[in-house]
């Protein structure tokens, strides 16, 4: 092996750069949930994908794709970007990434900030062909998350949030709800579950519209692409790194309950969240209040992916709501109101009503 590769080998494997992030609680003993959160946006580049970047350049040096000379490259909405770039940066390798228009200006900022290279594309699959394309073109390595996330988090793969988790409460959780970006993260939760025969069960929280939540339902129906703004999540295309058999549970999200649900998360803890977490407790919040079997005996845990700081002029903007039609006004009452007492407000428990929230066993 020559120098370069076992130098960059031992400082992908320093622990020291993923340390466990914290649980925090968010309804307190006494109400009727216990609900945790697990904030992945305390790890060094700020995001779960923190935790997949690791692999990612992991296995590729191990496979010798990528040397001390090799250019990277890669699609991404923002936050595995900044991850990759904080990889790239440790072993001083040069990165280029390919972005959709629809960027926020934070992760823009960031991203230009880390020198990174950026490529504007008009969404993500329009950029992970453009990234793929620059690789070949310039002899590099296509890093290409959506499809290598599978190999990253293959069943050889230990689930560190799943671990994390278990240590941290001192048991198993009932529930671990989770979006899917890549898929990896979902279905190594899941893999974790069946590996130590754990009676936790994984609910997938996916956009509405999107494409993972229709597979987890086992394809119930035709399927009708839609358009969402959450970001991060969701897919009208197939991921190699999803297993559509391995939620148990799966809840559709609408961007209005998604983004009203952030709104009140942030209040909440006096700190920004960005839609997708807003996304998986509001996945909760439909969990424990419609589910057919009353999760009343917790803990529940629900996943944050990354720094809501990045979504100050979109998500969290009032303009940016305004601008895209949002009405968050209920949804952010009714958050607020199930993390005073563990459930929605009596005014939510018409069925019809959130019909388009549908829950799937």
């Amino acid at each position: 092996m020559d120098d370069w590769r076992a130098s960059a080998l031992r400082k992908l494997t320093d622990e020291s750069n993923c340390k466990p992030t914290p649980l925090i609680k968010l309804v307190d003993e006494g109400t009727l949930a216990h609900i945790w959160l697990k904030d992945e946006s305390a790890t060094p580049s700020g995001s779960i994908k923190h935790r997949l970047a690791r692999r990612l350049f992991w296995r590729a040096v191990v496979d010798g794709r990528i040397g001390s000379d090799t250019s990277l490259y890669d699609a991404s909405s923002g936050s595995m970007a900044l991850s990759e770039a904080w990889f790239a940066r440790m072993l001083d390798l040069r990165l280029e990434i390919v972005v959709p228009a629809t960027i926020s200006r934070e992760k823009k900022c960031l991203l230009e900030r880390a020198g990174i290279r950026l490529h504007i594309a008009a969404d993500l699959e329009g950029a992970r062909r453009k990234a793929s394309w620059l690789a070949e073109r310039h002899c590099g390595f296509f890093i290409d998350q959506f499809v290598n996330a599978a190999d990253a988090y293959g069943h050889d793969v230990p689930c560190a949030v799943f671990s994390e988790i278990h240590d941290q409460l001192e048991r198993s959780p009932d529930w671990i709800i989770a979006g899917c970006g890549t898929g990896g993260t979902i279905s190594s939760l899941a893999r974790a579950v069946v590996l130590t025969d754990s009676p936790t069960r994984i609910c997938l929280a996916d956009p509405d519209g999107s494409l993972f939540h229709w597979l987890a339902r086992r394809n119930e129906g035709a399927y009708r692409p839609g358009q969402w703004l959450i970001d991060g999540v969701g897919s009208c295309e197939p991921r190699p790194g999803f297993r559509p058999s391995l939620p148990s549970h799966s809840i559709a999200v609408s961007d209005e309950a998604a983004v009203g649900a952030s709104w009140a998360l942030s209040e909440h803890l006096g700190r920004p969240f960005g839609s997708s977490a807003g996304m998986n407790l509001w996945a909760a919040a439909l969990l424990c209040s419609f589910h057919e079997e009353p999760c009343v005996a917790g803990p529940i845990v629900t996943l944050n992916p990354d720094d809501g700081a990045r979504y100050t002029t979109t998500s969290l903007s009032t303009e940016w709501c305004e601008t895209n039609g949002l009405e968050i006004a209920e949804f952010n009452r009714a958050t607020v109101e199930f993390l005073r007492t563990g459930r929605l407000p009596d005014d939510f428990r018409d069925y019809d009503r959130i019909s388009r929230h549908a829950i799937a066993g």
